[in-house]
């Protein structure tokens, strides 16, 4: 599956993006606030979500044979990095200032009254950076009655109407696809983007504040500026209440989606379906009148289409100039010759001899700066866990957070860490001091525990020559060849008798 559009754009998508240079820290779960991430992160901008340790509970959702993570943390976490960090402990918050101070923004997603807790209010992360742009995502906003409480995508399709509009009396219906998610995480882009462009202006970050109840009820915000006249509308029952027909018609082997708006459209259709006499009728001959004889409609095009496979409806209606398309399931869709041919998905191999997965690209098409996938599969455990990870805060590794790393990475760390306790700075380390002919790299032999190693009252197999230390002292801080240490050992030349 080939992105057909960066095909022609390559030398663009090679070029930097258009937020190059600037550094987003994401701390954000779930979708909302990660695909806003995402979005920032395909324009080029440096995204590094931050995680507790041992990984936050999203990246396990839809579970992919094969792989650690989930599909949905594949799909929206590209183009990041990632660091393990407790914002409870105060390494943590340490840390976290040294970030937020060479951040540009930070994007989180929590009840407004929790982010003090973390430090992660907009008036500590000022303290930490004056021109720093703090987004947060919360379920209801920062202000009113239900401002602290959490919640989910179907809350705001509830709260807003359009699941009492999707179903039937008495039985509202979900949507599956969480768009109050999507077109919240689009809107803190954008509002992100805004704040950007407004710092560059005058130097000034700000707050930028969203909520998943906010963009429910903007995208229901027709519907309710009319219910606020008093009209109350009856559920759609999966029909469209204000044109005609606009609905799923079953198929001898599925179902096909028809929508018509406008007189002219509804005269196609009738000619199409065999039945002509329909555009005159006066029950018929406006959008709203259809959509309130939606159940009648329905029947008529039911007579229509069932004998009739997908295809061959939906070549009659495409003849006709309907807009009309199948009824895919997801396998379906993703394996459809006219979606695989669309130009959305990049091909991504996670793992070298793992399957392709399809990975959605940037949202919007750009012919001069386009959205990039550089990392499909970003924010990965294993980037994590990776000893240079302490680089993205400009200091040592010890400053991670390295709860969670094994083998050769742990073994580094602590040989730094002895190494730094033996030799600290302002004194020449190991490397020097070998190099000057002070250390021979040999480890020293233990003393014996019982009685003094090289003295006549010990065992012969104790009997040891003590080492250059233990006669001459520490080494001073001059040169010092090898031939006067082992002289020094001996007793020659000083006015030590020897051992």
């Amino acid at each position: 599956m080939t992105d057909g559009f960066n095909r022609e754009a390559a030398a663009a998508a090679a070029a930097p993006g258009v937020l190059q240079g600037i550094r987003v820290l994401d701390f954000s779960r779930y979708i909302a606030g990660p695909y806003c991430a995402s979005i920032l992160g395909d324009l080029g901008a440096e995204v590094i979500r931050i995680e507790p340790p041992g990984g936050a509970d999203d990246r396990f959702l839809l579970k992919v044979e094969g792989f650690d993570d989930g599909a949905q943390f594949m799909a929206l976490n590209r183009n990041k990095k990632s660091l393990t960090m407790d914002l409870r402990s105060p390494r943590g918050r340490e840390v976290l200032n040294r970030l937020v101070a060479s951040a540009d923004v930070t994007l989180t997603n929590m009840p407004p009254a929790a982010l003090p807790r973390l430090g992660l209010d907009y008036a500590s992360l000022k303290q930490a950076n004056p021109a720093i742009i703090s987004a947060n995502v919360s379920a209801y906003g920062p202000q009113g009655p239900l401002s602290g409480r959490n919640g989910f995508d179907l809350i705001g399709q509830a709260m807003s109407g359009a699941t009492y509009m999707s179903g039937w009396p008495g039985q509202p219906v979900r949507t599956s696809c969480n768009y109050v998610d999507f077109g919240t995480g689009l809107g803190t882009a954008l509002g992100i983007m805004a704040a950007i462009m407004h710092r560059q202006q005058t130097g000034e970050g700000q707050e930028v504040q969203a909520s998943l109840l906010q963009t429910a009820l903007t995208f229901m915000n027709a519907v309710l500026l009319e219910a606020s006249t008093g009209v109350e509308r009856a559920p759609g029952e999966g029909r469209s209440p204000y044109a005609g027909p606009a609905e799923l018609a079953p198929t001898k082997d599925g179902a096909v989606v028809v929508q018509v708006v406008g007189p002219a459209m509804f005269a196609r259709l009738a000619e199409a379906i065999g039945r002509p006499e329909l555009a005159q009728d006066p029950r018929f001959d406006t959008d709203e009148k259809r959509g309130e004889a939606g159940a009648e409609l329905s029947a008529i095009l039911g007579e229509w289409a069932g004998p009739l496979t997908m295809q061959e409806a939906m070549d009659a209606l495409a003849q006709a100039r309907i807009p009309s398309g199948p009824a895919f399931s997801p396998i379906q869709a993703i394996n459809d010759p006219g979606v695989r041919g669309s130009g959305v998905f990049q091909d991504h191999h996670p793992k070298p001899d793992g399957p392709a997965l399809p990975v959605a690209g940037f949202i919007a098409r750009l012919s001069a700066s386009p959205g990039t996938i550089r990392a499909p599969r970003g924010g990965g455990r294993r980037h994590a866990r990776h000893p240079a990870r302490g680089r993205l805060l400009g200091r040592r590794n010890r400053d991670a957070d390295r709860r969670g790393l094994r083998g050769p990475a742990r073994r580094l760390i602590q040989s730094r860490r002895a190494c730094r306790a033996r030799w600290p700075r302002g004194r020449p380390g190991p490397g020097a001091l070998r190099r000057r002919g002070r250390l021979s790299g040999r480890p020293r032999r233990r003393q014996a525990p019982r009685a003094q190693a090289g003295s006549r009252s010990a065992p012969a197999s104790d009997r040891r020559r003590p080492s250059p230390r233990a006669v001459a002292g520490p080494p001073s801080r001059g040169p010092e060849a090898p031939a006067r240490r082992r002289a020094r050992a001996h007793g020659q030349g000083t006015d030590r008798p020897p051992a």
